[in-house]
């Protein structure tokens, strides 16, 4: 972000393409003031956001003719860094083939051990040859002293030549067993290596017969892990077989009870019309008795004037309250005469 005035502006840089690659940027421009602050926003990014970063300023006194130097612009800072780019891979290859070099001696050193080892065992395969053909020699010797002192008594002069023959066979025999000593010590010590190898082997092989034994109990038990899988499962079917059965019969049940419902709900209905229907006749029973009970009011006020058959109007009377009082409850009529 770089100040314009009073207010900040925010410009988006465009960074390289991949890691290798470096990117100049110039954030200064003649008509702007010197940039004081500078902060950076990583926008995007590949894999993971990421930045490296190198500033160059110059001095608050510094004028635009100094930025133009050579020393100042940036194509010379990228051919020094392109320079030392070059060095790094330069550098790099050298170290790569003194690497190599190094990984070609020590290769050539441990052919060269090889090779020593193969002759020292083909010297201690002669030295043995040798000393077998010596002491049989030596015995051959021993033979011919006893037979030239059986012989030769007074060959002192031979005597004493073939002495000294015998001292020098010794002491190279001597030496020979010395080497052979020392052979025998190696051999014993490659010996001592070969049979810790093979204790560790014996070892591996009880380990392994240890896990194998392992494998098969586990196996044991996820066969019977399974057995048991297929009991649960069967009587999971079962359960459930018997809990289809259960709701289909809790739906019929709920069928016939709304069957039920409705059965009761058309008489509930029914009833209530009948009672309706009761009603109105009961209010139109009662309506006759109140009109018949006036006109008996006024047949007996006026006796006079016509000629009513009184007994019979009070018993049609008498019977219409009976037949308002005892209407059956079952909706049937009885009737009056």
């Amino acid at each position: 972000m770089m100040s314009e005035g009073d207010k900040p502006k925010v410009r988006v840089f465009e960074g390289p393409g991949n890691g290798q690659e470096v990117k100049y940027l110039s954030l200064w421009a003649p008509m702007l003031k010197p940039i004081r602050f500078l902060r950076l926003t990583p926008t995007e990014w590949h894999a993971h956001p990421g930045l490296r970063l190198e500033v160059f300023g110059f001095t608050e006194g510094c004028t635009s003719a100094a930025l133009t130097e050579p020393q100042g612009r940036l194509d010379v800072v990228q051919k020094q860094t392109t320079l030392m780019r070059r060095c790094l891979a330069a550098a790099s290859t050298w170290a790569t083939e003194k690497w190599r070099q190094l990984q070609r001696e020590e290769e050539e050193k441990s052919l060269q051990a090889l090779a020593a080892k193969s002759q020292v065992e083909q010297q201690l395969q002669d030295a043995l040859n040798q000393i077998k053909k010596l002491r049989k020699e030596n015995q051959d010797m021993e033979h011919q002293i006893t037979e030239q002192e059986q012989k030769l008594v007074d060959a002192d002069t031979e005597k004493l030549r073939l002495t000294v023959e015998r001292e020098k066979t010794e002491v190279q025999v001597k030496a020979l067993e010395d080497k052979l000593t020392n052979s025998s010590e190696n051999v014993h010590e490659a010996t001592g290596k070969v049979r810790e190898l093979e204790d560790k082997t014996e070892e591996m092989q009880s380990t392994v017969q240890d896990l194998q034994q392992q494998l098969s109990v586990l196996t044991e038990e996820r066969d019977l892990a399974r057995d048991s899988e297929e009991e649960l499962w069967e009587l999971l079917n079962e359960k459930e077989d018997q809990l289809m059965d259960t709701n289909q019969g809790y739906v019929n049940l709920t069928d016939q009870l709304n069957e039920m419902r409705e059965e009761l709900e058309e008489k509930i209905d029914k009833q209530a019309q009948l009672m309706e229907e009761l009603g109105e006749r009961n209010q139109l029973l009662m309506d006759e008795t109140m009109k018949l009970r006036e006109e008996l009011a006024k047949y007996r006020q006026a006796p006079a004037v016509a000629h009513v058959d009184v007994p019979n109007l009070l018993s049609s009377i008498a019977a219409t309250g009976k037949a308002v009082q005892g209407l059956p409850s079952d909706g049937t009529e009885e009737s009056t005469a």
